[in-house]
């Protein structure tokens, strides 16, 4: 299983959405780490249907944990190799990216 994360930004003056940035997808085999990195126990999922402008500060602490505290997540990287410190701060930052490029998008999580 896997992150699918998208970013929709809404038309003005209708009620259309439409796709803006990428489609960043990664394993969630890192989403233990994820989660306890987030310190308020907020999973990937959990950021389904959100505004990037609210997503950001949670990603921030995320990349925070990751960047300073490396050691203490490793025990959370699987064992089959899919999914590390690195990779996941890699794809964290892409989305950290778009979140800032477009501030009022919703975030997408499939």
């Amino acid at each position: 299983m896997s992150y699918d994360v998208s970013f929709k930004a809404k038309l003005e003056n209708c009620d259309t959405y439409v796709y803006v940035g990428g489609d960043y997808n990664y394993t969630s085999n890192m989403a233990k780490a994820i989660i306890k990195a987030s310190g308020n126990n907020v999973s990937i999922n959990d950021l389904n249907g959100m505004k990037t402008s609210e997503v950001l500060p949670i990603l921030n602490k995320i990349i925070f944990e990751f960047v300073n505290n490396s050691k203490e997540y490793r025990q959370y990287e699987p064992v089959n190799g899919w999914g590390d410190i690195e990779s996941c701060l890699e794809w964290l930052f892409k989305l950290k990216n778009e979140c800032e490029k477009y501030p009022t998008a919703i975030v997408e999580v499939c």
